[in-house]
């Protein structure tokens, strides 16, 4: 599997950062994420809900932390997020996506497919995209360190993940990759016909960037 890196600049406040410590049980598992990737751990640093924050995990395990230590900044966002998630109408048109970078996309249910990946479900798939829209709206980096693979997302057995095989870590606006959950969401969704109906059972695919990294969208039964 060919991976390819983007290191964006986020401009950060110098003063009240707040360190988060690693979450409990979040050790590496020895089952490889990605094949041939090390498992790493997601190191998220930004502006969110208006406090410079650092922590280390999913968008999940570090906003359960965030939220002890600032519930009412908290609060704010699960509001705006509570807002992007009722904004269906234009949710296949509102992508900021761009293609500046963005290569291939391979979908799970391709012939040629490499990885015996499954079909995570629509739901919680949209919802992790809201995630990275409304948690990082103001300005947050995603950094994964050289040659690993880390879980951005683990939601109702729907797992994001953003890989590196570059060797230097990678620290890419959570925002954009984004737009690659949603392109994925997009391109990728499993359609099945019969008896003259048709249905989607899920959505599974991975997103390569020029630059360096890909993205991954599947379901994983740990979450």
């Amino acid at each position: 599997m060919q991976l390819l890196n983007i290191v964006t600049g986020i401009a950060l406040a110098t003063t009240t950062v707040l360190a988060v410590a690693l979450p409990e049980g979040l050790t590496p598992s020895a089952r490889e994420l990605v094949p041939g990737r090390k498992t790493g751990v997601l190191q998220i640093r930004g502006n969110i809900g208006g406090i410079e924050y650092t922590g280390n995990g999913t968008l999940e395990q570090v906003f359960a932390q965030f939220k002890k230590d600032h519930p009412a900044a908290a609060a704010k966002v699960e509001a705006e997020h509570a807002a992007y998630l009722a904004n269906t109408t234009d949710f296949e048109a509102r992508s900021a996506l761009t293609t500046r970078n963005m290569a291939n996309i391979w979908c799970c249910n391709q012939a040629n497919f490499g990885w015996d990946w499954q079909d995570a479900d629509f739901g919680p798939v949209r919802y992790d995209e809201a995630w990275l829209r409304t948690l990082t709206i103001r300005g947050v980096s995603c950094g994964v360190e050289a040659h690993d693979c880390a879980r951005i997302t683990c939601n109702d057995k729907a797992g994001v993940h953003f890989c590196n095989d570059t060797d230097h870590k990678i620290d890419a606006s959570c925002w954009y990759l984004a737009d690659y959950v949603l392109n994925i969401y997009n391109t990728c969704n499993d359609l099945q016909c019969g008896l003259g109906l048709c249905r989607y059972n899920g959505v599974c695919g991975q997103q390569f960037d020029t630059d360096g990294y890909n993205v991954i969208v599947r379901r994983d039964n740990d979450c």
